[in-house]
């Protein structure tokens, strides 16, 4: 908290922006959750408007203070700190050094942080501290007055530790010029696996560097998603920003998600997709070829370039092999299915 003091009859407020990814709207979240894998991330102490000393650090999983640190005695902007192999929950606490009082950003009744998701590997947290001297009690530290800027910082899951052939799941850092692949591996008993092609980096709003993961997820949590329950899993990616959309005179570069179905799964032909921002899912047209991400002659954002049937094998154990087109705008992080 903030201690007012009196200087004349002027007010100033100050203000501090955090910059965020473009296009990404943040929406407030008990939790802070990362992506299934294995993650590093950033924290990064973007303000402080309080006059308590303050002390700032993880929890969980890892138990670490980030500011102060050295011969600091306060938390200060700019405090930073890169953590490693990260994954599930994190937890941070905010200490209030003066009135000696540490809280979660767990807390609830009352809640001793806010917490805005901006993407899946972004997030603000906003601190209330224990308060200071009342108009009733000089000496109180209970005070709070709930307005979550006492201390604020930024975490950013900047990249992910690749799990290549994994079942169910596949992540990889894409660097913005190289081709990045990853792909899924069928378990025994699985009827799909999936694959993320993402090509270099092109033009003035190209791909951007980040983490890509691939994570196949039971279909019954999607239970109308297919019009129905999908066949096999639903795959649920997360992409990277930007958009390489084609023009009459260039197909552009789409990213590729591929399908690929075996057993049971093999029938259906219908396939269903939502990015973020949809209510719900869409049936997917047909693309204007294998390698444009256009339907009649109009961008799209998704649309199916390729069904085909091969077999593998000894001709019994047929695959059906969708490859899914998709156009990605900035924040668009696509579920897949087929029914």
């Amino acid at each position: 908290m903030k201690l007012a003091r009196s200087i004349g009859p002027c007010f100033f407020v100050i203000a501090a922006l955090v910059q965020m990814p473009t296009g990404a709207s943040a929406a407030t979240v008990q939790h802070i959750i990362l992506p299934t894998g294995v993650w590093n991330a950033t924290v990064t102490v973007t303000g402080k408007d309080a006059d308590n000393i303050l002390a700032f650090g993880m929890r969980s999983p890892q138990d670490s203070q980030i500011c102060p640190t050295g011969e600091g005695f306060d938390c200060t902007a700019g405090a930073a700190k890169s953590f490693t192999e990260l994954s599930g929950e994190l937890v941070f606490y905010l200490t209030d050094v003066t009135c000696d009082q540490t809280f979660l950003s767990t807390d609830t009744d009352p809640a001793s942080a806010q917490i805005d998701q901006v993407d899946s590997t972004h997030w603000t947290i906003g601190w209330d501290d224990a308060g200071g001297p009342s108009s009733v009690d000089s000496t109180t530290c209970d005070f709070r007055d709930g307005d979550f800027n006492d201390l604020t910082a930024t975490i950013v899951a900047d990249s992910v530790t690749p799990t290549q052939g994994g079942v169910d799941f596949a992540a990889g850092n894409y660097d913005g010029v190289n081709t990045l692949d990853i792909s899924t591996a069928f378990g025994p008993d699985d009827l799909m696996r999936s694959e993320i092609i993402v090509p270099p980096s092109t033009g003035a709003d190209g791909y951007q560097a980040g983490p890509v993961t691939d994570d196949e997820q039971n279909a019954s949590g999607f239970p109308t998603f297919c019009g129905g329950l999908c066949d096999a899993q639903v795959d649920v990616s997360m992409l990277p920003s930007g958009s390489q959309a084609g023009t009459t005179n260039d197909p552009g570069t789409p990213i590729k998600v591929i399908l690929y179905y075996r057993g049971t799964a093999v029938h259906g032909d219908a396939v269903y997709a939502q990015g973020d921002g949809q209510a719900g899912s869409t049936l997917l047209s047909k693309c204007f070829s294998s390698t444009m991400a256009s339907v009649d002659g109009v961008n799209a954002a998704k649309c199916v370039a390729s069904d085909k049937v091969t077999t593998t094998g000894n001709g019994k154990t047929k695959i059906k092999i969708k490859t899914v087109v998709v156009l990605v705008p900035s924040g668009g992080d696509p579920i897949i299915g087929k029914g």
